[in-house]
């Protein structure tokens, strides 16, 4: 109830994980039967004692002096926490929510 693993990471035989991903309601129905003290809860991973992965942003860099600080690369996909980690300030940042704008 509570291996901190991802889902992907679980070590159950014969049973691949997508399979598990497809059917979360009933994966979720079926615990909250087994340990009713979690009937109330929500969250899948929570329900499950599974860690969820991290979030990611895609990021575009545009900026060839920005992109030399990063080894050349102009798009990236990263964890949250590792993007607050570089050390870089660009002057502009532009948000847009769809692949293709």
């Amino acid at each position: 109830p509570a291996s901190n693993l991802l889902l992907r990471q679980l070590p159950i035989n014969d049973v691949d994980t997508k399979w598990v991903e497809n059917r979360k309601g009933m994966v979720a129905a079926l615990l909250r039967l087994l340990r009713p003290e979690t009937a109330l809860e929500t969250d899948f991973h929570t329900l499950c004692g599974l860690r969820k992965a991290p979030a990611q942003i895609r990021v575009r860099v545009l900026c060839p002096i920005l992109r030399g600080k990063i080894g050349g690369l102009s798009d990236l996909e990263v964890p949250v926490e590792d993007l607050v980690a570089l050390k870089w300030q660009p002057e502009t940042l532009l948000i847009v929510e769809n692949l293709a704008t």
